[in-house]
């Protein structure tokens, strides 16, 4: 099934709505990707899932704004032992598509 084409604008308007539902309601997430990169980088989630089978469990994509450079990221929240995991894995932009994100083609207006 091919991705649906959407206008910029709703595009945009998705990945700034996901970014603040993630920063008020996954803190541990944004907390632990904020102290991967380098201070004040600039930080967008392009893709955020949350696993149905796996509480606290979450993967998506992320923009490093500043870099230039998209990651995909996996994080396990574990409040029960006051642990957190953050695999981050640098993707190649060109070897991406849309179905990988939906909003690829707009990158570059955030």
């Amino acid at each position: 099934m091919e991705p649906l084409n959407l206008s910029n604008e709703i595009l945009l308007e998705d990945i700034l709505d996901t970014n603040e539902y993630v920063h008020s309601e996954k803190r541990n997430l944004v907390k632990a990707v904020i102290e991967h990169f380098p201070p004040h980088s600039v930080i967008y989630f392009l893709e955020f899932v949350e696993n149905s089978t796996y509480e606290n469990k979450y993967y998506g994509y992320i923009f490093n704004k500043t870099e230039n450079k998209i990651y995909q990221f996996s994080f396990i929240d574990n409040i029960k032992f006051k642990n957190v995991k953050l695999n981050l894995r640098h993707k190649d932009r060109k070897k991406l598509t849309k179905k990988d994100i939906l909003a690829l083609n707009i990158i570059d207006l955030l």
